[in-house]
C-alpha cells in the first residue's frame, strides 16, 4: 500500500494518465471523463456518491491546483489506491 502511495513510478504514471484525462475532458464533458476513468480503472461507472465526492475534491483542489492536469493527476493517484483497484477476490 505504501508503494502505491509513495512510488515515483506510480506518481509518474498518474501524471501520464492525467494528461490523457485532461485531453478527454477538453474534448467532452467532466461527467464523461469521470465515467471513462472509473470504467478503465474499476470496470464500472462511478456511483452518485463517488461522483459527488470527486466533484468536491476537484473543487477543493481548484484553490491550490490551477492546472487541470494536476487535478486529474491527484484523482488518478487516488483511484490507484481505491480498494477495488488493489483488491482482487
Amino acid at each position: 500500500a505504501l508503494a502505491m502511495l509513495n512510488s515515483p513510478l506510480v506518481l509518474e504514471l498518474a501524471k501520464h494518465w492525467a494528461v490523457s484525462l485532461a485531453e478527454c475532458e477538453a474534448a467532452s464533458s467532466f461527467e464523461e471523463t469521470l465515467h471513462n476513468l472509473w470504467l478503465s480503472s474499476l470496470s464500472r461507472g462511478p456511483t452518485v456518491v463517488e461522483t459527488e465526492a470527486v466533484q468536491l475534491l476537484l473543487h477543493d483542489l481548484s484553490t491550490s491546483q490551477k492546472n487541470l492536469e494536476d487535478k486529474w493527476m491527484h484523482l488518478a493517484h487516488l483511484i490507484w489506491n481505491h480498494p477495488e483497484f488493489i483488491w482482487i477476490e
